[in-house]
C-alpha cells in the first residue's frame, strides 16, 4: 500500500509542474556600434524581442531603419541627437510599420537621434500597409529628435497617444507635405521642440471615421505647447474643422502673437482657422518644463468644541447656564453649518433646548430636529459659536438623568 501511496504522490507532481507556466524572459538591452555585438540598427531590431532597449553609439549610420509591428516596447535610443545620425543613401531613414499582427504596435520609443533625408521621403513617418485600419500606431514617443532639411518631415498617420518632447524640425522645402503631417491623428502633444523655416509647420488633415473605406479615422486631442514656431510661411494649419488644435503657449516670432484675423496686430507666423493660439510667449521658449502633479482633495469637515455638555440638575420651571459650542471649519471650502438634535418631539431635549449664533435669536429645532444654517459662510480655518442651553417645562414629569445628541452638519457653499 505505500509502495502505491508513493506513486501517486509523484504523479500528482509530475501533472502540478507540467501545469506551471514558463516565466517570460526579462528584457534585454542590445548595444550597436564598432565593436558592439550588432554593427547596425537594424540587425539589432531584427533580433529584439518587445520591451528590449536598443543603445545606439555615437556615429553615423547609413540605413534604413524599419521597425515592425511586432516589437511593442521597445526603445531605440541614441547617444544624443548631436552624435548620432541615420543617414540613408535614399529612403527613410526611420519608419514604424504597424499592423502586420492585425493590431497596433504599442510604446515604442525613439530617442537622440538627427535623421537626414536625401531625397523626396519622409524623414520618420508611422504607417501601414493597410490604410482602412485605425490606429496602426499607439502610446509612440519621440524625443531628442533633429530633421533639418529635406523635402518631407515626420508623417504622421493613424496614431492614437504620441508625445513629442525636444523635436526640431526645420527648412523643410516641400510643397507637398507639411514639416509635421498629422493624418488621423489622437492625443498628441509637442513641447520644448521647434518647428522653424518651412513651407508649412504643422498640418492635420480631415480624415475619415477608421471604418473600412474610410481613411485613417478620426482625428482628435492635439496639444503644441512651449515650443517656438518661427520662419514659417504658415505656421499651424487645421483642414478638419471638427476640432480645434491647442496651440497656446508658443512663441510665434514676434510679441504681437501669429497672425490671424482673430488678432490684427499679430505679425508673427500665421495660423489658420480652428487653431486656439492665446495666450502666446511674448519671447522665445527656451527652457524644458516639468511635468508636476499634486493631489489637493476636496474636503468638507468641521471640529467642535467642547464635545459634551452637562446641564446639571434642572428641576421643572428652571433654564440652564448657557453653554457656548466652538465650529471651526477645518476642511477646504467654505462652508455652511446646520445642528441636529436627536430624539422626536416630547423628548426633553427635542422639544426645549434653544441655540443661538449672533444675530440669530434664541431658538428650538424645527419640526426635523434641525437649526438649518445656524452658521453661515464659514471660511476656512476660521470658527464660530453657537450658544445653547436648556429649560425645562413645569409640568415636565422627572425622569433622571436624560441624554441626546446635538450634531453639526457642514455643507459647502
Amino acid at each position: 500500500m505505500k509502495k502505491y501511496l508513493g506513486i501517486l504522490f509523484a504523479l500528482v507532481l509530475a501533472l502540478s509542474f507540467s501545469l506551471m507556466p514558463a516565466a517570460p524572459a526579462a528584457a534585454a538591452t542590445l548595444n550597436v556600434g564598432p565593436g558592439e555585438t550588432y554593427a547596425t540598427i537594424q540587425a539589432a531590431i531584427n533580433a529584439a524581442n518587445p520591451s528590449d532597449t536598443i543603445n545606439v553609439a555615437a556615429g553615423t549610420y547609413p540605413e534604413n531603419v524599419v521597425i515592425p509591428g511586432d516589437k511593442d516596447n521597445l526603445q531605440l535610443l541614441g547617444a544624443g541627437s548631436s552624435e548620432t545620425s541615420i543617414n540613408p543613401p535614399g529612403g527613410r531613414p526611420v519608419a514604424l510599420q504597424g499592423y502586420p499582427l492585425d493590431r497596433p504596435i504599442d510604446g515604442v520609443k525613439i530617442q537622440g537621434f538627427t535623421l537626414v533625408v536625401a531625397d523626396a521621403s519622409h524623414a520618420f513617418i508611422a504607417l501601414s500597409s493597410t490604410p482602412d485600419n485605425n490606429p496602426y500606431t499607439t502610446n509612440l514617443e519621440l524625443e531628442d529628435i533633429i530633421v533639418d532639411g529635406g523635402q518631407r518631415g515626420i508623417g504622421l498617420n493613424a496614431v492614437n497617444g504620441v508625445t513629442l518632447t525636444d523635436v526640431y524640425i526645420g527648412n523643410i522645402s516641400g510643397s507637398l507635405e507639411a514639416a509635421l503631417e498629422l493624418t488621423g491623428v489622437s492625443n498628441l502633444t509637442f513641447t520644448d521642440g521647434s518647428i522653424e523655416g518651412n513651407k508649412i509647420g504643422v498640418r492635420l488633415q480631415p480624415t475619415g471615421s477608421g471604418q473600412v473605406g474610410d481613411g485613417y479615422g478620426p482625428n482628435g486631442n492635439i496639444q503644441i505647447h512651449n515650443s517656438n514656431l518661427t520662419g514659417n510661411s504658415l505656421a499651424v494649419e487645421n483642414q478638419d474643422s471638427g476640432i480645434v488644435i491647442d496651440a497656446t503657449n508658443n512663441w510665434w516670432g514676434d510679441k504681437t502673437g501669429p497672425q490671424h484675423a482673430t488678432n490684427p496686430s499679430g505679425t508673427g507666423d500665421p495660423v489658420s482657422n480652428y487653431v486656439k493660439f492665446t495666450p502666446w510667449l511674448t519671447g522665445p521658449w527656451t527652457g524644458g518644463s516639468v511635468g508636476m502633479l499634486a493631489n489637493v482633495p476636496d474636503i468638507i469637515a468641521i471640529s467642535v468644541d467642547p464635545t459634551s455638555i452637562d446641564f446639571g440638575i434642572l428641576i421643572p420651571g428652571a433654564t440652564s447656564a448657557v453653554q457656548d459650542i466652538d465650529v471651526e471649519n477645518i476642511g477646504t471650502h467654505t462652508v455652511d453649518v446646520t445642528a441636529h438634535i436627536s430624539g422626536e418631539a416630547g423628548d426633553l431635549f427635542f422639544d426645549n433646548l434653544k441655540l443661538k449664533n449672533f444675530p440669530v435669536a434664541w431658538g428650538n429645532c424645527g419640526g426635523a430636529g434641525n437649526w438649518n444654517d445656524i452658521i453661515t459662510d464659514l471660511a476656512m480655518n476660521a470658527s464660530d459659536t453657537v450658544s445653547s442651553r436648556l429649560s425645562v417645562p413645569l409640568d415636565y414629569t422627572p425622569s433622571g438623568p436624560e441624554t441626546a445628541t446635538l450634531a453639526f452638519i457642514a455643507a459647502p457653499k
